[in-house]
C-alpha cells in the first residue's frame, strides 16, 4: 500500500466519503492528547488523501527549483471553504466534489445553519449576550474586548453542536468537529462546558458512540477529572463523585479529646506550616507561572497555561486575549536577558508567524502550504503550528503588489519584541504551481524588493529554462552538442506575454533554438524561424512527448 491511504488504513485510492470515515475511524484509536506525534502523520496523510480523492485519486510528486529537481506532492486541487477536518486550513476555491455528504464549516456555521434553526437561534442571542456580560462584568477595555473574542467563539461551538445534533450529522462529522480549533478554544470555557451540559440533559437519547468521543475530546478517561468537567462526566459515563459519609456521632463527652488536640495543633502547625510549603508545593505548577511572567516580559502579551491538569498539556500556552493562539514553550537554563539567556525556548515565534502568512495568503487570495518537517519539533495542529517550511504558490504574472505587500509585512513581523527574543526559523519557498523557483530562510533578514526584483525579471525565464532541460527539449534540439541557455526576459507574441530563453552551441555561441513559456505552454523554435509578429496559429508546434516522469500535468510541451 501506499502512503498516504496506508496511513489510513485504506487498500488504495478511494473518494471523498471513503476518506472521511477511514480518518474518523483511525482517530478513535489515535487522539492527540495520548499519542500527538500520530496524530499528526495521520492528519498528514487525511490532508493529502482528501485532496487526491477530491481529483480523482491520481498523485502527481512533482517539486521543482530552477537549478535542481526534488520530490513532494503533486500539484493539488483546490476546494471551497474551511478545511472541515478541523484545523481549518483553507484550501481556496475549486470545482465542488460530486457528493452528497456536506463539508462542515464550523468558522461559518452562523451562515450554514438552516434557515429556520438560524432565524431561531438569532432571535435569543442579544438575551443569551446580555447574561453573559452581565456575569462575567468587565472593568476594563481590554477584558472587554478578551470577553467579546469569547463570546463568540462560545457561540460558534455551541452553534456547530445543535446544528450537528438537529441535523442528524455522522459520528466522523462529529469527531472532525472535536478535533478542530472551533472546539478546543472553549473545551476549558466554565460557560461553554456549562451550555453543553444543558444540552446534553435536553438530549438523553444523543448516540452512545458521539458521546464516548465527547468524553475522549475532554479527556475524562485520563485519571482525575478537573472540578470544571465533573458535571460532564456524570452526563456522558454516568460516573457522580460521591459525598464523604458522616461518621455516627456517640454520646460520649469529647471535651477531653478537643482539650488534648488543641494541645497537639499548638505544637504542630507552625511544623506542619514549614513542611507544606516545602513538600505540598507543586513546583511545576511554579515553573509554568515563571515561564508565563518570562513570556509576558519578552513578547509584551499576556500568557496563560493550558495544563488544568490534562495530559500532554504541560508544555502548552496560550494568550490570554488570543486563547486560540496556542504554542509550546519549555525551561531552559537560567535567566539573563542581558546576556541572551532567555530561561526557556518556545515555538511562539513560528506560530505567530504562521498565523501571519496564513492571513496574508487569504487576504491576497495565494495558496499557502505548511511543510510539517524541521521547525521547533515540527508541531502542527492543536499544540500551535510551527512548521520548517512553507510554499507561497504565486501567478507567474501579476503577483506584484502582493509580493510588495508581503515585504512591509515580514519587516513588521521582524520588528516585533518575539520575533527579536526568538527568531523563527523556517524556509519561505515562492513557487508557480508546485515548482519552486526562490527560497527564503529566516535566518538574515528578509529582503522584499530582491524577491520583487527576481519575480518581475527572472523567475520566469528561470523556470522556461529549467523545464527546457529536465523535459528533454534541449538535449533533442541540440543532439549531444553542448550548449547553454540565456535568459531574454519577457516578450509579447500575438498580443500576450511569454518569457523567452534562448539555446546556443556553446562552442560557437550560435543561437540554435529559441524556447518560449508562458506558465502552460512550453514551444521550441528554430531560431531561424522564430519572430516577434508569429501569430497565436504559429505559435505552437507539434507535441514533444517527455520523458521526464515527473513532468507538471498542467503543462503542454511542443516543438518546431
Amino acid at each position: 500500500m501506499n502512503w498516504p491511504w496506508s496511513e489510513l488504513g485504506l487498500s488504495g485510492p478511494g473518494d471523498l466519503a471513503e476518506v472521511r470515515r477511514a480518518y474518523a475511524e483511525r482517530l478513535k484509536t489515535t487522539h492527540p492528547e495520548e499519542d500527538p506525534e500520530g496524530f499528526q502523520r495521520l492528519h498528514e496523510a487525511y490532508q493529502e488523501a482528501r485532496k487526491l480523492a477530491r481529483k480523482g485519486g491520481a498523485r502527481s510528486a512533482v517539486q521543482a527549483q530552477p537549478t535542481q529537481t526534488s520530490e513532494q506532492s503533486g500539484e493539488q486541487p483546490e476546494e471551497s471553504g474551511w478545511d472541515y477536518d478541523g484545523l481549518l486550513q483553507r484550501d481556496g476555491p475549486a470545482e465542488e466534489p460530486e457528493e452528497e455528504e456536506p463539508d462542515w464549516d464550523y468558522e461559518g456555521i452562523f451562515t450554514e445553519l438552516a434557515d429556520e434553526r438560524a432565524r431561531e437561534r438569532q432571535a435569543h442571542a442579544g438575551e443569551r449576550r446580555t447574561v453573559y456580560f452581565a456575569k462575567h462584568r468587565p472593568t476594563s477595555p481590554e477584558e472587554r474586548e478578551r470577553l467579546e473574542r469569547q463570546w463568540i467563539n462560545i457561540e460558534k461551538a455551541s452553534a456547530a453542536v445543535e446544528e450537528l445534533s438537529a441535523s442528524g450529522a455522522p459520528l466522523y462529522v462529529w469527531i472532525s468537529f472535536l478535533h478542530s480549533s472551533v472546539f478546543f478554544a472553549v473545551k476549558g470555557d466554565q460557560d461553554f462546558v456549562s451550555g453543553l451540559e444543558d444540552f446534553l440533559r435536553c438530549t438523553p437519547d444523543l448516540d452512545g458512540e458521539i458521546k464516548q468521543e465527547l468524553s475522549k475530546a475532554f479527556g475524562l478517561r485520563y485519571g482525575e477529572v478537573p472540578p470544571i468537567w465533573q458535571g460532564l462526566n456524570e452526563l456522558l459515563n454516568g460516573v457522580k463523585k460521591e459525598p464523604p459519609k458522616e461518621k455516627k456521632r456517640t454520646k460520649k463527652s469529647h471535651v477531653p479529646v478537643i482539650i488534648a488536640a488543641i494541645l497537639v495543633l499548638l505544637v504542630l502547625v507552625p511544623a506542619a506550616l514549614h513542611l507544606g510549603s516545602r513538600f505540598l508545593s507543586d513546583p511545576a505548577q511554579e515553573e509554568r507561572e515563571r515561564l508565563c511572567q518570562y513570556m509576558e516580559e519578552d513578547f509584551g502579551r499576556i500568557v496563560e497555561s493550558q495544563w488544568k491538569g490534562r495530559t500532554n498539556y504541560e508544555d502548552l500556552y496560550a494568550l490570554w486575549d488570543q486563547p486560540e493562539v496556542t504554542f509550546m514553550a519549555w525551561a531552559d537554563g537560567e535567566r539573563d536577558p542581558a546576556a541572551g539567556k532567555r530561561g526557556y525556548t518556545t515555538n511562539f515565534s513560528n506560530v505567530m508567524v504562521t498565523k501571519a502568512l496564513e492571513d496574508f495568503s487569504k487576504e491576497q487570495d495565494f495558496e499557502l502550504e505548511l511543510l510539517q518537517e524541521g521547525g521547533v519539533n515540527g508541531v502542527m495542529g492543536a499544540y500551535g503550528d510551527s512548521p520548517g517550511a512553507y510554499i507561497l504558490k504565486l501567478p507567474l504574472q501579476g503577483a506584484e503588489e502582493g509580493i510588495t505587500a508581503l515585504g512591509e509585512l515580514m519587516a513588521e513581523l521582524e520588528a516585533e519584541p518575539w520575533y527579536k527574543a526568538f527568531p523563527p526559523s523556517y524556509e519561505l519557498h515562492f513557487a508557480y504551481q508546485n515548482m519552486t523557483y526562490l527560497t527564503y530562510t529566516s535566518e538574515g533578514p528578509f529582503n522584499g524588493a530582491a524577491v520583487l526584483d527576481y519575480y518581475e525579471n527572472e523567475a520566469g525565464c528561470a523556470l522556461c529554462a529549467f523545464l527546457v532541460e529536465q523535459s528533454g527539449l534541449a538535449q533533442e534540439d541540440f543532439g549531444g552538442v553542448e550548449f547553454r541557455l540565456e535568459s531574454q526576459g519577457s516578450v509579447e507574441l500575438a498580443g500576450k506575454l511569454w518569457f523567452l530563453v534562448s539555446g546556443l552551441a556553446e562552442g560557437s555561441g550560435e543561437t540554435v533554438r529559441q524556447y518560449i513559456f508562458d506558465g502552460i505552454y512550453l514551444t521550441s523554435f528554430p531560431a531561424e524561424e522564430f519572430r516577434t509578429d508569429l501569430e497565436v496559429y504559429q505559435l505552437n508546434g507539434d507535441r514533444f512527448n517527455s520523458t521526464w516522469e515527473d513532468v507538471p500535468q498542467f503543462l503542454w510541451i511542443s516543438r518546431k
